[in-house]
């Protein structure tokens, strides 16, 4: 199984995601999985694009949510690892 790579994730593009008020709601058919994504999650799952880096997303979620760089660096990781565990980057 290759490593996910996380200097600049990217989300899997075979998930069905739909916007319900402030959070996203993503279905994984794979893993028949449900999963709800609050609006910090959901901003950084719109990040995980393949364009943005860990740092950068760190930045433009401190600016975003106004909170100071360790709180953003600790929330990001901890999203990540999230995403990860469950599968829902590309690997």
């Amino acid at each position: 199984m290759a490593e996910i790579k996380t200097d600049k994730p990217v989300r899997r593009n075979d998930l069905l995601v739909r916007e319900v008020e402030n959070e996203n709601i993503i279905y994984d058919h794979t893993n028949n999985s449900v999963h709800s994504l609050n609006i910090t999650a959901k901003f950084i799952w719109d990040c995980c694009d393949g364009s943005h880096n860990l740092s950068e997303i760190a930045k433009e979620i401190t600016a975003k949510f106004n909170i100071d760089s360790d709180t953003a660096h600790g929330d990001l990781k901890k999203t990540i690892d999230s995403f990860k565990k469950n599968h829902l980057l590309q690997e």
